[in-house]
């Protein structure tokens, strides 16, 4: 698996590790698993794409830090896309 980013804004780099178990969140902000990876994920790069050795995207980086590299799975993403009312907290944006 290859993580792609930009961090801090910076130039384009790729990193690349497996993906290691399923779990919970660690900010506690979603209900849904996560995948942990050991391709590191460095600040600015939340939302950048994990794709396996084929190009297929598989999650999207979400947090990163302390060892732990976290992203949503990609079957996660296509759930929340088929029905958003099940997975929001009720919670408005400022």
């Amino acid at each position: 698996m290859t993580a792609v980013g930009y961090p801090l804004g910076g130039e384009l780099t790729t990193t690349s590790g497996k993906v290691l178990r399923y779990g919970r969140d660690p900010l506690a902000s979603s209900p849904v698993q996560m995948m942990y990876n050991s391709a590191p994920i460095e600040h600015g790069s939340s939302g950048s794409p994990l794709v396996d050795s084929s190009g297929k995207l598989v999650g999207v980086a979400y947090a990163g830090g302390g060892g732990q590299y976290v992203a949503v799975p990609v079957e996660t993403l296509n759930q929340v896309l088929k029905d958003p009312s099940k997975f929001s907290n009720g919670a408005g944006c400022d």
